[in-house]
């Protein structure tokens, strides 16, 4: 599990809430997405934080990078009713470097 943490202080990292984002590409089969929702779960409740929620898009090609419930997911965040975002693996969340890149920027900003 990847963890994106946005707006805890630094070295506050206990009792922290987590949103929870997984993707699958075209052709992909959803036991893929099943899988990343687990291991998302499985991620936060082993460290003793809350699962808020896990969004999903399914069917995305790599060029579609932000997809509608990551943008809820984002939302949530910008909210402030989350602390972080947790994905399975980082290729999930988008597909290129630059897009992570504007992400974290994103993220930066909203903390």
């Amino acid at each position: 599990m990847s963890l994106i943490v946005t707006s805890v202080p630094d070295g506050m990292l206990e009792n922290m809430r987590v949103v929870g984002y997984a993707r699958s590409s075209i052709g992909e089969l959803w036991a893929d997405l099943d899988a990343q929702m687990t291991a998302i779960r499985r991620g936060v409740i082993a460290r003793g934080w809350e699962l808020t929620t896990v969004f999903y898009d399914g069917g995305l090609s790599r060029t579609e990078v932000i997809g509608n419930r990551l943008t809820a997911a984002l939302t949530v965040l910008a909210r402030r009713d989350a602390d972080a975002l947790a994905v399975a693996k980082l290729d999930r969340l988008t597909g290129s470097m630059l897009g992570l890149s504007e992400l974290l920027e994103r993220f930066q900003r909203n903390r």
